[in-house]
């Protein structure tokens, strides 16, 4: 049995018109957010014209509103996240890397009795449930399977965003669904993958694809593009039971 739940309206020629530009988190027209939301936790730093100075910081989930953002020209690379400094009211400069397209999953760091520290957060069938039915995120789909013994579920949100910025989103559900996990359960190369996706960069085009062993079958987190729609792509959560 498939479930999928969609808007079909959505997808009208505001949307299509805007997805040129919209890949490179470009607020400046007609079918762009009201606002872009801080996606760094616990937040985002403020800097000067030059980013030589740090001059104020704004908190995980801020809103701002896109009227107050323009272009620089200026891209780089932070963390492995690749994208452009936007100018915030003229004299701030903020990275586009770590600006959500809705508001972003929620996202929180425990400390244990033991005194270890636990992330924890929003899974992503609970976010996509929550924010589907803009035109930055049209689609949220769920698809069961039971064959009368192994059985599974996936979650699927479609999002229209730059890869620097999917791959921040991509991160911090890694984070929060993945790192309550031992690490020592992870083989030599799942371990370099989960290294190389929070200190490398992604080029938005190959999948990223995530895998962990549990108790009685597996999980699977993944970020891959859209083919059909240039800034697209779909991220990913998938169980299975043995």
């Amino acid at each position: 049995m498939q479930i999928v739940l969609r808007w079909f309206w959505l997808w009208g020629s505001v949307v299509l018109s805007s997805l040129s530009c919209w890949a490179a988190l470009i607020p400046n027209g007609s079918g762009f957010p009201d606002s872009l939301h801080v996606a760094a936790h616990p937040h985002l730093n403020l800097r000067n014209a030059d980013r030589t100075a740090i001059l104020g910081m704004l908190e995980d989930g801020t809103a701002i509103a896109s009227t107050r953002l323009a272009r620089t020209g200026r891209k780089d690379t932070i963390g492995g996240l690749t994208g452009e400094w936007l100018a915030l009211d003229d004299t701030l400069r903020i990275f586009d890397a770590y600006l959500w397209v809705v508001d972003p999953p929620a996202i929180e760091l425990l400390e244990c009795a033991d005194g270890r520290f636990l992330w924890t957060g929003e899974s992503v069938e609970a976010y996509g449930r929550r924010v589907v039915g803009s035109p930055q995120t049209p689609v949220f789909r769920t698809i069961s399977e039971d064959y009368g013994g192994p059985s599974g579920d996936a979650f699927e949100l479609e999002v229209l965003a730059s890869p620097g910025a999917a791959l921040n989103i991509f991160r911090r559900f890694l984070l929060s669904t993945f790192e309550a996990q031992p690490r020592r359960r992870l083989d030599e190369d799942q371990r370099n993958l989960h290294d190389r996706i929070f200190e490398g960069t992604w080029d938005g085009v190959q999948m990223l694809d995530f895998h962990w062993s549990s108790e009685g079958g597996g999980c699977t987190l993944s970020l891959r593009p859209i083919p059909t729609t240039e800034g697209g792509y779909i991220l990913s959560f998938s169980s299975a039971t043995c």
